[in-house]
């Protein structure tokens, strides 16, 4: 079988309530992208892909795909993710939680997959296949979620959440997988979130003072991809964000679901007393 990569391209759906938005449920606050996001008044939410990715190429002679694997596997850039508290007044001090650098997260590019179906970012069927045409979709909605309150250990007092910024850039990548385990990077779609949130508080509750968040679709490109991207996809060796983040000593803790800041504070917080 042969792949026809010239006929490789990319389908973007972005729904138009695919905009940044925010969540203040009763003791968290969370980012989302608004499209596939349904939450409850006791705090609970789910987000569903908030837009759909589709990549498609013919393939020839087109009659059967002998063990070709399709699918798209992604690859995500953490720019800056921090979350930041402070006191009533000064003397309280103030808490900067750093998640974008070492120890909580010890480089910047990563595998975006989860152990079950690592590489790819679907699980099976990840494709279809309808002669001479393959096609595999997927989608994403990147979230951020940050307590309303921390404890600065400095001065023994509550700090309060006044700042949320969490910068990410991703790469989808059509790809396809031969017999042999070679990889065929197809096409590519790079799109970037930035959730940037200001915080008041009235009434004892977080209220929202500014917003500067944003969603960008940057470009749809096939077959070429960013070679410093490519590189980190062929090395399946990467940990997955979805699987664990290193730990000093060797561990790891699971990053799927909401966080636990206070079980980490102590390896990437920065608390002041003034």
């Amino acid at each position: 079988m042969t792949i026809n990569t010239a006929s490789a391209v990319i389908d973007l759906n972005v729904p138009q309530d695919c905009t940044p938005g925010l969540f203040i449920g009763p003791r968290t606050a969370v980012c989302h992208l608004t499209h596939g996001f349904t939450s409850t008044p006791i705090g609970t939410w789910v987000a569903a892909d908030a837009f759909k990715v589709t990549g498609r190429v013919r393939v020839t002679p087109g009659l059967t795909l002998n063990n070709w694997q399709f699918g798209f596997i992604q690859v995500i850039r953490v720019n800056f993710m921090g979350f930041f508290y402070a006191g009533r007044i000064k003397r309280e001090g103030s808490i900067s939680i750093l998640c974008h650098i070492k120890p909580a997260l010890p480089k910047a590019v990563w595998l975006d997959s989860n152990d079950q179906y690592s590489p790819w970012t679907r699980n099976v069927p990840r494709f279809q296949f309808v002669a001479p045409e393959v096609t595999s979709d997927t989608g994403d909605h990147p979230a951020a979620i940050a307590g309303w309150d921390q404890a600065n250990s400095n001065t023994n007092v509550t700090n309060f959440l006044f700042h949320i910024v969490d910068s990410r850039d991703f790469w989808s990548v059509f790809t396809a997988i031969d017999p042999s385990g070679a990889i065929h990077h197809l096409a590519h779609f790079h799109w970037s979130v930035r959730h940037d949130v200001s915080f008041c508080w009235r009434g004892g509750k977080p209220v929202v003072r500014k917003m500067q968040s944003s969603f960008d679709p940057h470009e749809k490109v096939g077959p070429k991809i960013m070679a410093g991207v490519g590189r980190q996809i062929a090395n399946f060796g990467l940990l997955s964000l979805t699987e664990t983040l290193e730990q000093p000593g060797g561990e790891g803790r699971p990053l799927a679901g909401p966080v636990n800041w206070r079980s980490w504070k102590s390896e990437f917080t920065f608390a002041s007393g003034r």
